[in-house]
């Protein structure tokens, strides 16, 4: 997932940063960042609290637009 990978890039952070921030491993984040693994709901949640990338972005097919977002 590219917003991911811009995200950590923008935010000077390595993929071990990035993962304990969401209680992931640094392998299982970057999966996440290359589209190998799929973004649970759960997982949208607490990245979406970490990076400010919103849920309804992560998995739109999941969450709709929040009124106001």
């Amino acid at each position: 997932m590219e917003q991911l990978k811009k995200w950590r890039e923008a935010n000077d952070c390595t993929a071990e940063m990035a993962g304990a921030g969401v209680g992931v491993s640094k392998v299982h984040w970057l999966r996440l960042e290359n589209g190998d693994r799929a973004v649970t709901a759960q997982m949208a949640v607490k990245i979406e609290r970490l990076t400010g990338i919103p849920r309804e972005t992560l998995r739109p097919d999941i969450f709709k637009e929040r009124a106001g977002a």
